[in-house]
């Protein structure tokens, strides 16, 4: 048998940023969906002041689009109308800043790597980094395996009797 190791040379998340004035800080994949598909236009919808919201993805082959669209979308998008489609994660960062309503996808690769004028929310309560990439893929790791065994109980850590 033949043992291969894994290097890691590099973990670039894909986050949602909203305008520094927006106090919004966690959205659910739900509320995320509601939000890119027009079923919710308002922020007042999630308990902020009366601001429309401006949805704006990432070109078409971008990761960033890519790996939103199968978290969020499972793969198959269904955006709303008043989408707008921005070339460019640097274009996606200006467009926010300078949109209170906005809300935008972009490629996070550090820890700390939060744009000026914009503020990274968390989906699911998980934050966009190679630190909350290791959480998201526990979390989807225990989601299937419990689906799996038809267990709807967390499972237990430890060793195993």
């Amino acid at each position: 048998m033949e043992v291969v190791d894994g290097v890691l040379i590099g973990v670039a998340g894909t986050g949602l940023v909203v305008h520094q004035g927006n106090t919004l800080k966690d959205l659910t994949t739900a509320q995320v969906e509601s939000l890119y598909s027009g079923k919710v236009s308002d922020w007042s919808a999630l308990g902020l002041p009366k601001l429309p919201v401006i949805p704006l993805v990432r070109e078409k082959g971008s990761s960033a689009r890519t790996t939103f669209e199968n978290y969020v979308y499972r793969g198959k998008p269904t955006y709303g109308g008043g989408v707008l489609e921005i070339q460019g994660g640097d274009q996606i960062r200006k467009a926010v800043a300078g949109q209170p309503g906005a809300i935008g996808m972009m490629g996070v690769t550090g820890d700390d790597a939060v744009p000026a004028g914009t503020r990274i929310l968390t989906i699911d309560g998980i934050f966009p980094t190679a630190r909350g990439s290791s959480t998201a893929s526990r979390a989807r790791a225990a989601r299937r395996s419990r689906r799996a065994r038809g267990s709807p109980q967390p499972r237990r850590r430890g060793r195993r009797r």
